[in-house]
């Protein structure tokens, strides 16, 4: 990829400017909770019934304080 310098100000709010469509867009077609800010508000994501893995950073990392209970997760590495 190449790398960019985006060291003015036009050009970090034109980047801003196309994350922000490339979000609206995804919410749009997905629905709300879709994407997910890392480090957002934590009002913004939804609810859900999880199940803790024992490592509070582990929980944390994964955004919603745990596993999905009754979803397929897929653990790798």
């Amino acid at each position: 990829m190449a790398n960019k310098n985006l060291s003015t100000p036009g050009k970090r709010a034109a980047a801003s400017s196309v994350i922000h469509q490339a979000i609206d867009a995804i919410v749009k077609r997905f629905g709300k909770g879709a994407i997910m800010a890392l480090g957002g508000d934590p009002g913004d994501r939804p609810s859900y019934d999880v199940i803790h893995t024992g490592s509070i950073n582990l929980d944390r990392a994964l955004g919603i304080g745990g596993l999905p209970r009754g979803r397929i997760v897929e653990i790798y590495g």
